[in-house]
């Protein structure tokens, strides 16, 4: 999530409290996955939940033999997280296309979510620019009754409007 609109990292002085909701993926296998797509070390071609396991199970081994294995840990763990995810469908006989539309599920929420961050953006915003304005008016507001308040002290008319008074 970009920081811009991230729920957590709100700028100084900014306090939502329960205003903004919080994004909480629903699926933890997809979240796994998605993660596991993204640091591949090349791209991923399987089509089914068999192949797609010898292709996890060739990264870990890539991982295990690379000189960087102490380094890339966390990629090896996701990848046995991701074998034993496989390995739990392929024992259910789960349909690959269930997989999908749990993914597609995930994407819509996501979407939908950074959706409604971007409204949630452009209501600040609006509140923003009015709470300005609203500034700008107490300004003027209080320089108007400075102003009166100070002729109401003195009781003194201006010099251009003696200047009238003398003359009719």
């Amino acid at each position: 999530v970009p920081p811009a609109t991230s729920t957590e990292l709100l700028m100084p002085g900014q306090k939502f409290g329960n205003l903004v909701k919080k994004f909480d993926p629903v699926e933890e296998q997809s979240r796994v996955f998605e993660e596991i797509f993204i640091e591949a070390t090349r791209t991923l071609q399987s089509t089914t939940f068999v192949s797609l396991k010898k292709e996890f199970e060739h990264e870990l081994q890539t991982i295990i033999k690379s000189s960087t294995a102490c380094a890339n840990i966390g990629v090896a763990h996701r990848l046995t997280t991701g074998l034993e995810i496989l390995t739990e469908f392929i024992e259910l006989d789960t349909q690959e296309e269930e997989l999908l539309d749990a993914f597609d599920a995930v994407l819509a929420n996501r979407w939908r979510y950074c959706s409604y961050l971007n409204q949630l953006e452009l209501g600040v915003r609006s509140v923003n620019k009015a709470k300005e304005k609203h500034v700008e008016c107490l300004e003027e507001a209080m320089r108007r009754y400075e102003g009166a308040n100070k002729f109401s002290l003195t009781l003194q008319l201006p010099p251009k409007l003696l200047k009238v008074a003398q003359e009719e």
